[in-house]
């Protein structure tokens, strides 16, 4: 899916090709990760969401970086963060 990140009233929020909102205009910050995550910064913390707006890994951390070369990479890291909340 394609999918723009957008500006609006200094808060980030990501759209479709359609400009149909796909995650609200309520973030710092967002960085994609792949085709359906974001990394995305509220008010004072970091954490992933989804195509959908749903938080997948809490904003609670002062930052986070990722590195990885494919979306399947990607996943793999975004799996072994989900269980190391638990």
């Amino acid at each position: 899916m394609m999918t723009n990140e957008l500006m609006k009233n200094g808060l980030w929020g990501v759209v479709d090709k359609k400009n149909k909102v796909l995650v609200p205009f309520k973030y710092t910050d967002i960085v994609v990760l792949d085709a359906t995550h974001f990394l995305a910064k509220n008010d004072s913390a970091y954490g992933i969401i989804d195509i959908t707006g749903k938080v997948t890994v809490p904003f609670t951390y002062d930052g986070i970086c990722i590195w990885a070369y494919t979306e399947e990479q990607a996943n793999q890291l975004l799996t072994k963060i989900k269980q190391i909340e638990r």
